[in-house]
């Protein structure tokens, strides 16, 4: 059974996690990505077995991206009071500027050829799809919890009158 202070004072463990979750998103959603595109049937026919080397390396440079990306655009902010679309806005912002840096990296030097535009097409998707889902679940939790007792904000007000 969880004790009604539970919440309380755990939002930075909650943020670590979401950080570290975000990020296995990432990853998670281009390594499935791949095995559902065109890239898939192309390098199991020339011999190649699980993803290649050089999309492991794009998807680490995502990763590396998304962790340096998404706190500039403030997704790890408390959201409390906010509506879940502005933070969707945010994080569609967020994620929309790794894609376009990894686009920008891939025309300056000239490896866009490389890589089945099925497979990004499926991974940024993808991996938008997961980062709102998490965001939109993790609300629906919060707010349960809060009504049910649990991380509740109390104040006094001082000097209003009788």
């Amino acid at each position: 059974m969880i004790k009604k202070g539970f919440l309380k004072g755990h939002a930075n463990v909650l943020n670590g996690m979401l950080r570290v979750f975000d990020l296995l998103m990432v990853w998670l959603s281009g390594s499935l990505a791949y095995y559902f595109s065109n890239a898939y049937e192309y390098f199991t026919a020339r011999g190649v077995v699980g993803l290649p080397p050089h999309y492991l390396k794009v998807m680490a440079l995502a990763t590396l991206l998304a962790a340096l990306t998404f706190p500039l655009f403030n997704i790890y902010r408390v959201w409390r009071g906010s509506s879940t679309l502005t933070e969707i806005r945010y994080l569609t912002l967020a994620w929309g500027m790794v894609g376009l840096m990894l686009a920008g990296l891939a025309f300056a030097t000239k490896v866009g050829a490389d890589y089945s535009r099925s497979w990004m097409a499926l991974w940024f998707a993808g991996c938008w799809g997961a980062l709102v889902t998490a965001r939109v679940v993790m609300r629906v939790v919060l707010r349960y919890l809060r009504a049910n007792g649990f991380n509740h904000r109390h104040i006094v007000i001082v000097g209003t009158g009788d």
